[in-house]
């Protein structure tokens, strides 16, 4: 039997990052998707991947529940994470 519970978000990766900082920037996801270089259903998948690891709702409550927990800095730029 396959085990369907969702493994718990604790950690992001860097492209994770970027995609999160420019849907906090107010950024469609298809303007996301051209940031980061990635077609517009994988910056769906990987914003569904991680809603459903720390169940959210939605990008709003994915994003609080990373403040939260220290997955993102409030005041991290993009600049920073890009330059890293």
């Amino acid at each position: 039997m396959k085990n369907t519970e969702p493994i718990e978000l604790t950690s992001l990766s860097e492209k994770d990052k970027e995609i999160l900082n420019h849907r906090r920037g107010g950024l469609t996801i298809k303007e996301v998707a051209s940031k980061v270089y990635l077609s517009q259903r994988a910056v769906e998948d990987r914003l569904l991947n991680l809603r459903r690891r720390s169940n959210s709702k939605n990008d709003i409550e994915l994003l609080d529940y990373c403040y939260r927990n220290n997955l993102l800095i409030e005041n991290e730029s993009l600049d920073t994470l890009q330059n890293n």
